[in-house]
């Protein structure tokens, strides 16, 4: 509480003085903007409910400017904190923790736990979503892990929980050390919870639900790169026991030329033991389905396709060995009339399907 000269926060203040050591951060409220761009750094708050940092600035330029809070080196800790926007100007579009991510073959090995990220927004409704909870930028995101969070936020028009950019070379996450996701839970506004872009991604064991009209709730996790050079490919992506409810789209899954002029190339896609309800389609394939897998998922409450293949090349999607609702499996108009479950599209093989 006392007086501090000068014009820089007081946490960056004690990130500035030290090299490879741990900033502890003492209950209170902080405001100010940070940039943290040095490596073995532990930035360790007093816990979520009593320590919060909100940012400073509010008059992003758009999509893709920066964050309040930046990390632009490697091998960064941060934990126990409520991080959170300032009211975003309007027609702005704001982000609450940005990475810049390293050059070359330099992994970024975050590990972001046990914060609270909260999404802040003064605007009149447009339509789209004012705040980023995390952005990436184009860099080497290997080796980030972001686990046991809570994203919030009641900005009207909604906003992104994490938005993963893809780099045009395909390679800004490595196989051997991928980007993980797990153990989040997603709530209040939520347009749009995981978008990812790029490859050797595992998002798991996330509870996403949204406050918005099932019109203005985009998607619960979205899997796509339209990058406008290099690789339209995402490979090796795993989604697992999330929880899923409310959304336009519970799973949106790659693009086809119809609908955005790309043909999105999808490779060893896993779609595991979810569980999706309420809202409009289940999952929604929109390209490669002959790549796409999905097993021991369960649908229910939805008032469209539980799971909807709209690939151009008319690829099957292998969608056996789900729960549909009901014993009798899911409703298909020729090769199912029977099923009381959840209705499927053409082009989905769902034979053999669970019936407990």
């Amino acid at each position: 509480t006392s007086p501090q000269p000068g014009a820089t926060g007081r946490i960056q203040e004690g990130h500035d003085l030290v090299t490879g050591s741990t900033v502890y951060v003492m209950d209170g409220a902080y405001t100010e903007d940070l940039w943290i761009s040095k490596n073995d750094f532990n930035l360790i708050g007093s816990g979520r409910t009593v320590t919060t940092v909100t940012g400073r600035t509010t008059g992003f330029a758009d999509f893709g400017m920066g964050g309040n809070f930046t990390v632009n080196a490697a091998d960064v800790t941060i934990s126990g904190f409520k991080l959170q926007s300032g009211l975003v100007d309007v027609g702005k579009v704001g982000t609450v923790i940005y990475l810049k991510g390293l050059a070359g073959n330099a992994p970024m090995n975050l590990n972001l736990y046990d914060n609270e990220i909260v999404s802040q927004a003064a605007t009149t409704p447009d339509g789209n979503y004012d705040v980023n909870g995390i952005e990436t930028d184009y860099g080497n995101f290997s080796g980030v892990q972001i686990h046991n969070n809570r994203f919030t936020g009641t900005p009207t028009d909604g906003y992104n929980g994490i938005y993963v950019n893809g780099a045009v070379d395909g390679a800004n996450v490595s196989r051997r050390n991928p980007l993980k996701i797990q153990n989040n839970t997603f709530m209040g506004n939520v347009q749009r919870a995981v978008a990812v872009e790029t490859s050797n991604t595992l998002i798991s064991d996330n509870t996403i639900t949204t406050s918005l009209a099932v019109g203005d709730a985009w998607s619960g996790i979205q899997v796509r790169s339209g990058q406008p050079a290099g690789s339209n490919t995402v490979s090796n992506i795993t989604i697992r026991d999330n929880v899923i409810s409310g959304f336009t789209w519970g799973l949106k899954l790659g693009m086809n030329v119809a609908t955005y002029g790309v043909d999105q190339g999808l490779t060893d896609i896993t779609v595991n033991s979810n569980t999706i309800v309420g809202g409009t389609t289940g999952v929604l394939v929109m390209s490669s389905a002959e790549n796409v897998r999905l097993r021991q998922n369960r649908f229910a409450a939805l008032t469209g396709f539980a799971v909807e293949n709209t690939d151009a090349d008319a690829n099957i999607l292998d969608a056996r060995r789900n729960w549909w609702g009901d014993r009798t499996g899911p409703f298909h108009a020729t090769t199912n009339p029977n099923g009381n479950g959840e209705a499927v599209d053409d082009l989905v093989q769902f034979a053999p399907f669970q019936v407990v």
